[in-house]
């Protein structure tokens, strides 16, 4: 089907009447190869409470936005690259029935659905034009993705320290990395989640430590790799024209001074520079050695 509507003038006018409904402040969406696949109004649990929205599904994006006057005014625009895209349904709990998830790498969210049936068809149009897509080749799924923000309502307390209460002073806050409601004191941290921003973002205490440790050892492995090129950069410097049986002598004495200070200063991931050596084998090809590490 989807074939069939490429280059027809039906699917070009109906992407033409999509641009227009968002008027100057929406992006083009016109590109060729693009089909409008379907669309339809879901209801989206915002941070506050849930809203109508209406959604437009392409072959290789998913549009939606606020509506202003039904199939003929939208605005505040979002895009969602299809690629970026993972699907998880979820079970019916009170009031929110036939609802699932939209993951994606900058923003993720629930919507729902009026019926059951609507839900089963949009997901499998969804799941369908995403398997097309990325069989394609060209496209690659992202590796990580934004958590969905737990909504306002269903948290009175901070969900990090659990003691601190919200009110009208103490508001809530939402850390971008895991979507818990924290209060101000449990996220007055920032740190730059990639995937969603350039500039450092809100997050909770407990992901600030777990993404500071983890960054922190990263560096430390780098700085390593760094010293050992240094030793070994150093070493083939000094020795150039000395007897090979006196450079492997020397190069082993350069070898342990490196094992020494990297596990000095950095004893967590020291082993996993030696990882990295054996692995490439930089040792054994260095000056024909053959050092077993």
């Amino acid at each position: 089907m989807v074939e069939r509507l490429v280059h027809s003038e039906a699917n070009a006018r109906r992407i033409a009447i999509v641009e227009s409904c968002f008027g100057s402040a929406g992006v083009p969406l016109g590109k060729p190869g693009r089909v409008l696949v379907g669309e339809g109004v879901l209801t989206k649990l915002c941070r506050k409470k849930a809203k109508p929205r209406q959604f437009f599904l392409f072959n290789d994006l998913l549009v939606y936005g606020s509506i202003v006057i039904n199939k003929k005014k939208y605005n505040r625009q979002h895009l969602v690259p299809l690629e970026d895209v993972r699907l998880s349904s979820l079970e019916d709990d009170g009031p929110w029935k036939n609802g699932w998830q939209v993951i994606s790498p900058k923003k993720s969210f629930a919507v729902f659905a009026a019926t059951k049936t609507e839900k089963d068809e949009w997901m499998a149009h969804i799941a369908k034009c995403i398997t097309d897509l990325l069989s394609q080749g060209v496209k690659t799924p992202a590796k990580e993705h934004a958590a969905v923000w737990v909504p306002d309502s269903e948290a009175q307390y901070c969900m990090h320290c659990l003691k601190a209460k919200f009110t009208t002073v103490n508001r809530r806050h939402h850390c971008r990395k895991c979507g818990a409601v924290v209060c101000g004191p449990c996220s007055s941290r920032r740190f730059v989640l990639p995937n969603q921003s350039d500039k450092p973002v809100r997050v909770c205490t407990g992901c600030y430590n777990t993404l500071s440790a983890s960054s922190t050892d990263s560096n430390q492995l780098v700085i390593c790799v760094y010293i050992m090129f240094a030793f070994v950069c150093g070493l083939k410097l000094r020795i150039p024209y000395v007897h090979l049986n006196q450079q492997m002598m020397l190069f082993y004495y350069m070898y342990q001074e490196f094992i020494i200070a990297s596990s000095l200063m950095y004893p967590t991931v020291w082993h996993e520079v030696l990882t990295v050596i054996k692995f490439y084998g930089l040792f054994m090809n260095f000056l024909s050695c053959r050092l077993i590490i």
